[in-house]
C-alpha cells in the first residue's frame, strides 16, 4: 500500500519533550534504587516496582526442556540457576541485576498478566542460557508474577493505565505510551548502566544459542533488527531489485521492507540511542497519533495508528533503493547515513514462518538463535494457544511440568502412521493421469488425515489412552490473504510443496486444549524428558488391508497374517468392532505405547456402548465446528475459502473413506464479481480454472514437487 504524507487527525499541543524527560528520571530512580551495591529489599522497592524471586507455583518456569529439530536442548545456565534458588527473593533479584552493569549483552522483554506464561517461557530460555535479563512488567500482575519467580523486573505499566491484564493492545493510547515506556527503559539500561548490547525480544520468543558471537561478525553495526522476510535464498544470493515481497531490506532494494521490532539490538553508542529517542519521542507526540494509507486493490485511504512498531518502520524508511556501507554490504545506512543497520538473517533469527512452516534452519543443518512465533494460523483470541502449541511441537516449550512427560502410574499412549503421501500419489494417478492441481492435493490430504485421526483419537478413546498426533503434511501453505491461492505458497517464501506442516494446519490444536482432549503433539514420545522406558516399552499393531482369515489357534488369523514365523504381532484391520479391538490388544496392553502401524481410515464400525458414541461424536463436533478450512479469513466471500471434508459420523454406521471431489462452483462465471474476487478466480490453482481448463490444471499441478 501507498503511504500519503497525511498529517494526524489529532491535532493537540506536542508534550514529546517533557514527557521524555519524566519517562528518563523514572527510570533513572527505580533503575538507580534497584542496582545500586548493597540494595536491600524494602516496601519502597516495591512501590516502585522491582521484585525478585526463585520460585513459581503450578508450572516450572525453569524445569523440563525440549528438543529442537537436531538434538535436545541442554542447560548451560544450570548451575547459576540453582544457586539462584539458594537465595532469598531480594537477594536473588540483586544478584541477578547486578549482573546487568556494563554486561556485554544483556536481554528484555516486556508482557502484561495475559501473557505471563509466555514471558515465563522467555525466561526460562535465557536462564538455560547463562544470560542476564531484566523483565518489563506492564501490569500489576506481572509484577506480581515476576516477583514470585525470582525474575529482575521492572513495573514499566500499571492496571490503571492498561485497563487491566487484558490483552490491552485494544486500548490504543495505553498501547503506544507502553510503546514509549518500554523504549525508555532500553535507553536508560545503556546510557546510566552502560550495558554494552541490549537484546530485546517479545515474550513469544524462545532463545536456543547466545547470538553474541553473531553480533561481533557486524562491528560496525550500531542496530541489529528481524525482519518478516520468508527467503533465506534472497538473503543469501543479497542482490539488488530482486523484487521479492517482504525482503526490501536488502540493499538495492525499493519496496517490500518488512522489518520487525520483535527482535532486536542496539549498541551502546550514539546512533543507536538517538534512534532510542526519537523513537520515544514519536511515541509520546500526541499531534501526529495516526497516519492515512491508500489500499491498492480498492483505491481507498485507510486511517491506521501509530504504533510502536509503525513508528520505528516510520523513522527507518528510506524512499529509494536501500543502501549499504561500503565497507560491508549486508549494514545498511540510514537516516542521513547516521545509522548503521544490519537485518538479522532470517535463518538464524526465525520468525514462526520460517522456523515452524518452513522449517528452514534445520533443513540447512542450522540452530537458530531465536524462534519469534509469527504468522500464527488462528485468529487473535486464539493466538495464546496456538502460539504455545507450536513451540510445543518443536520442542522449545520449557513450562511443562514432569507429570506431563510422565504421569502418575506410567503414560499409556497411542501413536498411528501416516501414509498421506502415499494416499495423495494415488489419487493423482488413478484421477488425473499424474497431474493433480496442488490445491485439490491439499484438500485431499487434509480429508484423509482428518479421517484417521478421528479413527486413531476414537480407538484411543476406547483403550483409555493418550493419542499422539501423526506428523502432519500440507501441499498449501496458509495465509490470511488469497494471494495464496495462486501457487499454495505465500509469496516470496521458500516453502517447497509438499512439506511438513504445523499440526494446526490441520487440526484445531485450542479447541483440542478447550475440549480437555487427552493428546499429545507430534514428536512427544521423542522428548528427552519423556522416561526411556516408555519409549522402548512399545508394541506394533499392523493395520492389514482386510480382516484375516480365521485358523486353529488363531480366530482372527491377525498372528498368522503378519508374523511370518516371528513372535506374535496384534494386528488390526478395518470395520473391527470395540470387541474386536479390545481382544487383539489385549496381549500387549500392558505396554506403554501401541503404534498403529499402517494406519488407514474406516479402522472402527463404532463404539459398543450408545451412549459412549454419541459423547465420542460430540467430542469431534466440538473439535472440528471451527476454523475447518483452507484460506482466506481475511476475505468475505465463498470464493476464497474451500472447506475440508470431515469423516461421516461413526454414529451413522460404516462408512469407507473417499477421496473428496472438487465441484465447480456455480458461481465461477459471475462476471459481476468485484475486482478482487476476478483476480483470484483467474488463478490457474482455482476451481473455477483448472476444473474447465486442462491447461490451467496442467500448470496448477506443476506446483508441487510430489
Amino acid at each position: 500500500m501507498r503511504v500519503l504524507a497525511k498529517p494526524g487527525r489529532r491535532q493537540r499541543h506536542s508534550l514529546a519533550g517533557p514527557a521524555a524527560l519524566v519517562l528518563a528520571l523514572v527510570c533513572l530512580v527505580q533503575l538507580h534504587l534497584l542496582l545500586r551495591p548493597g540494595r536491600r529489599h524494602t516496601s519502597a522497592d516495591d512501590d516502585l516496582g522491582w521484585h525478585s524471586s526463585t520460585g513459581g507455583s503450578g508450572q516450572h518456569p525453569d524445569g523440563g526442556g525440549g528438543r529442537t529439530q537436531q538434538a535436545a536442548l541442554h542447560e548451560p545456565g544450570a548451575a547459576l540457576h540453582v544457586q539462584s534458588q539458594e537465595l532469598s527473593p531480594p537477594e536473588a533479584a540483586a544478584a541477578g541485576l547486578a549482573r546487568i552493569r556494563g554486561a556485554p549483552i544483556a536481554f528484555v522483554s516486556f508482557a502484561n498478566g495475559a501473557f505471563n506464561d509466555f514471558l515465563a517461557n522467555w525466561v526460562a530460555s535465557i536462564r538455560r542460557l547463562g544470560l542476564p535479563f531484566v523483565v518489563g512488567a506492564l501490569d500489576d500482575k506481572m509484577a506480581e508474577t515476576a516477583a514470585a519467580r525470582g525474575w529482575p523486573h521492572l513495573l514499566v505499566g500499571s492496571a490503571a493505565a492498561t485497563g487491566g491484564d487484558a490483552f490491552f493492545r485494544a486500548n490504543f493510547t495505553a498501547f503506544r505510551g507502553m510503546g514509549a515506556k518500554k523504549v525508555q527503559l532500553v535507553l536508560t539500561m545503556l546510557e546510566r548502566y552502560e550495558v554494552q548490547t541490549i537484546m530485546v525480544s517479545d515474550s513469544d520468543t524462545t532463545w536456543l544459542r547466545d547470538p553474541s558471537d553473531y553480533l561481533a561478525k557486524y562491528p560496525q553495526a550500531d542496530w541489529f533488527m528481524s525482519t518478516d522476510c520468508l527467503s533465506h535464498q534472497v538473503e543469501v544470493e543479497w542482490q539488488p531489485r530482486h523484487n521479492q515481497p517482504r525482503c526490501g531490506h536488502v540493499a538495492g532494494n525499493a519496496w517490500g521492507r518488512s522489518f520487525n521490532t520483535g527482535i532486536f539490538a542496539v549498541r551502546n553508542r550514539e546512533a543507536g540511542k538517538a534512534v532510542l529517542r526519537k523513537w520515544r519521542d514519536a511515541l509520546l507526540d500526541n499531534e501526529h497519533t495516526h497516519f492515512t494509507v491508500v489500499e491498492r486493490a480498492t483505491g481507498k485511504e485507510k486511517d491506521l495508528g501509530i504504533t510502536d512498531q509503525v513508528a520505528l518502520n516510520r523513522l527507518l524508511d528510506y524512499q529509494g533503493l536501500m543502501p549499504a556501507t561500503q565497507e560491508e554490504p549486508r549494514v545498511l545506512l540510514l537516516l542521513n547515513e547516521t545509522l548503521r543497520l544490519h537485518p538479522l538473517p532470517v535463518l538464524l533469527f526465525a520468525s514462526g514462518h520460517v522456523a515452524f512452516v518452513q522449517r528452514l534452519p534445520w533443513k540447512f543443518g542450522q540452530e537458530p538463535y531465536v524462534v519469534h512465533a509469527t504468522f500464527q494460523r488462528f485468529p487473535t483470541s486464539l493466538h495464546r494457544q496456538g502460539k504455545r502449541a507450536r513451540f510445543r511441537e518443536m520442542g522449545m516449550w520449557f513450562l511443562d511440568p514432569p507429570e506431563y512427560f510422565d504421569p502418575p502410574g506410567g503414560g499409556r499412549y497411542l501413536t498411528y502412521t501416516n501414509g498421506v503421501r502415499d494416499v495423495v500419489a494415488a489419487v493423482e494417478r488413478e484421477r488425473h493421469g499424474g497431474a493433480m492441481p496442488v490445491l485439490y492435493k491439499h484438500m485431499v490430504a487434509v480429508s484423509y488425515q482428518l479421517a484417521i485421526f478421528r479413527d486413531a483419537l476414537a480407538a484411543a478413546v476406547m483403550l483409555n489412552r493418550t493419542v499422539v498426533l501423526a506428523k502432519s503434511w500440507c501441499w498449501c501453505d496458509y495465509d490470511w490473504t488469497p494471494h495464496v491461492l495462486e501457487k499454495c505458497k505465500i509469496r516470496g517464501s521458500d516453502t517447497v510443496l509438499p512439506f511438513e506442516c504445523p499440526s494446526d494446519f490441520i487440526f484445531n490444536i485450542p479447541f483440542f486444549e478447550d475440549n480437555a482432549l487427552p493428546f499429545r503433539m507430534p514428536n512427544f514420545l521423542e522428548m528427552p524428558q519423556v522416561p526411556v522406558a516408555v519409549r522402548r516399552f512399545q508394541a506394533d499393531l499392523h493395520m492389514l488391508p482386510q480382516r484375516p482369515a480365521a485358523v486353529p489357534g488363531d480366530p482372527s488369523g491377525a498372528v498368522k497374517a503378519i508374523t511370518e514365523g516371528k513372535a506374535p504381532i496384534s494386528a488390526l484391520w478395518p470395520q473391527m468392532s470395540q470387541a474386536e479391538l479390545e481382544a487383539e490388544v489385549a496381549p500387549v496392553s500392558t505396554s506403554a505405547v501401541l503404534a498403529i502401524k499402517g494406519m488407514q481410515p474406516g479402522l472402527l464400525v463404532g463404539f459398543a456402548d450408545r451412549a459412549a458414541g454419541q459423547r465420542f461424536e460430540a467430542l469431534w463436533q466440538n473439535i472440528t465446528m471451527h476454523h475447518m478450512y483452507w484460506c482466506c479469513a481475511a476475505e468475505l466471500g465463498q470464493w476464497s475459502a474451500f472447506k475440508y471434508e470431515l469423516p461421516k459420523p461413526l454414529t451413522s454406521g460404516y462408512t469407507p473413506w473417499e477421496p473428496p471431489t472438487l465441484e465447480l462452483p456455480k458461481w465461477c462465471a459471475d462476471i459481476a464479481a468485484n475486482e478482487r474476487q476476478r483476480e483470484y478466480v483467474f488463478y490457474t490453482n482455482h476451481p473455477c480454472q483448472f476444473l474447465t481448463n486442462t491447461t490451467a490444471a496442467a500448470i496448477a499441478a506443476s506446483y508441487a514437487v510430489a
